[in-house]
């Protein structure tokens, strides 16, 4: 199902209403992604969506919506911050090993649990060390609220009132009269 969601999925100007998704922004980060591509080829993953530069008439960096199965924890795309459309579907039996697998990486910029358990949700979002917890969505970025990744996936935080911290030097005196 998620194959077919991403192959319907529309990619193009993102100026258009109908576009879900862009260009990558370079197009050196675009070979980075084609690489991921090779690599979870080459560790065994399989491929069932994507995978190819596409639009090239266009002059941009786009690339097809990428889904690949059968990846393991150990593989690098499992492991690894892509920044590219390109998910890793990765089965598990249950919460403990979904949480292991989440945080089984150096990176904790976001996740996402899907689930119709408000309980499950709740302890999820404990659990799994990222930034930002999306349940039952992927995006909804608000700039009331900080973003931010954990571990390797960030230095700080953007958007909310907590963004300013960087532009401020805190100083204390004591002086003894």
């Amino acid at each position: 199902m998620l194959a077919e969601e991403a192959r319907a999925m529309t990619i193009g100007n993102p100026l258009q209403l109908d576009t879900q998704a862009g260009a990558i922004s370079s197009e050196a980060q675009l070979a980075r992604v084609q690489s991921f591509v090779e690599k979870a080829h080459e560790e065994g993953g399989a491929l069932r969506a994507g995978g190819e530069r596409i639009l090239t008439e266009t002059g941009g960096s786009y690339y097809a919506p990428t889904v690949f199965d059968n990846v393991t924890p150990e593989m690098t795309l499992a492991r690894e911050e892509v920044f590219g459309p390109v998910v890793a579907v990765t089965p598990f039996d249950s919460e403990e090993d979904a949480v292991r697998m989440a945080n089984g990486t150096d990176y904790g910029l976001a996740s996402a649990v899907w689930t119709g358990n408000l309980s499950r949700a709740h302890r999820m979002i404990r659990a799994i060390d990222a930034g930002v917890v999306h349940v039952n969505t992927y995006g909804g970025a608000d700039n009331t609220v900080p973003l931010g990744g954990h571990r390797q996936s960030g230095n700080g935080h953007d958007k909310s009132l907590h963004a300013l911290d960087k532009y401020v030097n805190l100083k204390t005196a004591w002086i003894q009269l």
